[in-house]
Parts: structure tokens; C-alpha cells; sequence
């Protein structure tokens, strides 16, 4: 399993230290921990969500969290299950396969449904209800935590309605897109934090991309594996 360390400390780590670590995305709650003399970075303290990942550190591949004083470690040889990692809360999306040969689930955050034979899209990240004059509920903003997710998901979806653009004009072929390399392969890692407890650096002890990869994971947060099989049975059925 993976584990994590804070130097310096000597006590029982709070959230907020693991936090002003750079570790904070990988607990929400209280994390097991153990002095030790020999971490990376000198002494300090090992943290992990569960005991267990404590009573054996030795050989572990570690890598510092950037621009942060924490570290991320993987024992050699260790494999990592997807259902090692699950948040206690998962959003519901499409299993894509990533480079570690294992299918993890990325969310849908803007979704497609069929209505009266056409699709239309809907925002599937929680929203906050609200109560309007007349008393009556209806959906309001993005709830909070979820909010950059939804955002990465206009944003991509905005990348296709331009390739789509640029097709139609019998222009350059190809995903017209705005995302940067580094934007791109970091916003797939935030789809995939949305349901696992990971970032940056597990992403790359584990292995898990590829910039194809990181694009799927992309399409999935918009749900175009919906549209495609819609656009598919259309076209069969035209046929």
C-alpha cells in the first residue's frame, strides 16, 4: 500500500499539518502514524489511513510531494488495487483502464440522457437544493467540493464543440483543444481523485497514464461514451 511522511514531527500528526504537508487530499479523517528516525527526508513521522500499512516500511520508493515538504511512498514490488484507494463516497461514471492493465472509475460530472430520441445533458455532480419564493425545490449550485470538477467538465466539453466546429468547416481534423499538457494530465488526475484517494505523485508511482489515457479519462467525465453508443445506434438504425 502506499505510504506517506511527514518530517520533523514527533507527535500524533493533525489534519491540518498533514494538510500543510501537501498530503492533505489523501485523508479526510485522522490517519494512523509512527515516529520514525529513517524517513526520507530524516525524522519525522509515517502516515497512513489504515495501521496496517505501518507495520512494514522498508524498501519503499519515495518521491516528494512538489513544492511541499511531504513525501509519497510505494513499497517495492507492492501492487495497488483501485478498491484500495476508494473514497467512502463514489461518484457513478465509466470504468476506464489505465496503464497499470486495472479499470478505475471515473465519474460522470456532465452526463448525457436520451429524451424523446434526442440527448440531452445534465449536470450529474451534487447540487444544492434550493427553496424558491412560491416554496417550491429546485437545483441550485454545484456543491463545493465538487465545483472544479464541474468546471474541467465545461471545459473539456467546450474542446470537443470546437473539434466538432472545425470539422464541419472541413478544417484541420483532430481534438481542438485549449487544455495545456500539464492542464490536461492534471485535470484526468482530478477526475480520478473525485473517487480515490490519490494525486499527482501516487498517479506516477503507480503508473497509471498515459496521455491517450488521460484523455479517455477526460471523455468519461463528460460521459462520451454515452454519446457515442447513441450516436452509433442512430447511424445503425439510419442504415
Amino acid at each position: 500500500m502506499l505510504l506517506y511522511f511527514v518530517p520533523e514531527l514527533r507527535a500524533a500528526p493533525t489534519l491540518d499539518q498533514v494538510q500543510g504537508a501537501g498530503l492533505g487530499y489523501a485523508f479526510d479523517r485522522k490517519p494512523a502514524f509512527r515516529n520514525t528516525e529513517a524517513g526520507p527526508g530524516g525524522h519525522g513521522v509515517l502516515v497512513a489511513r489504515d495501521s496496517g500499512s505501518l507495520l512494514d516500511c522498508n524498501e519503499v520508493d519515495w518521491r516528494q510531494v512538489p513544492a511541499a515538504t511531504g513525501w509519497v511512498g510505494l513499497r517495492k514490488g507492492a501492487t495497488v488495487k483501485p478498491d484500495g484507494l476508494k473514497r467512502d463516497r463514489m461518484l457513478d461514471g465509466h470504468r476506464v483502464e489505465l496503464a497499470d492493465s486495472q479499470k478505475w472509475l471515473v465519474p460522470v460530472a456532465r452526463g448525457f440522457s436520451e429524451e424523446d430520441g434526442d440527448l440531452r445533458w445534465f449536470c450529474a455532480v451534487p447540487t444544492r437544493l434550493t427553496l424558491d419564493a412560491e416554496g417550491k425545490w429546485s437545483h441550485g449550485s454545484v456543491v463545493e467540493v465538487y465545483a472544479p470538477l464541474w468546471a474541467l467538465a465545461q471545459k473539456w466539453i467546450d474542446c470537443w464543440t470546437q473539434a466538432v466546429e472545425t470539422i464541419e468547416k472541413k478544417a484541420d481534423g483532430g481534438l481542438a483543444t485549449t487544455l495545456e499538457f500539464s492542464e490536461l494530465v492534471n485535470g484526468s488526475i482530478m477526475a480520478l481523485a473525485a473517487n480515490y484517494y490519490l494525486g499527482p505523485v501516487e498517479a506516477d508511482l503507480l503508473g497509471l497514464l498515459t496521455y491517450e489515457i488521460a484523455r479517455d479519462i477526460l471523455d468519461a467525465l463528460v460521459d462520451l461514451p454515452t454519446w457515442h453508443d447513441w450516436a452509433q445506434k442512430k447511424t445503425q438504425a439510419a442504415g
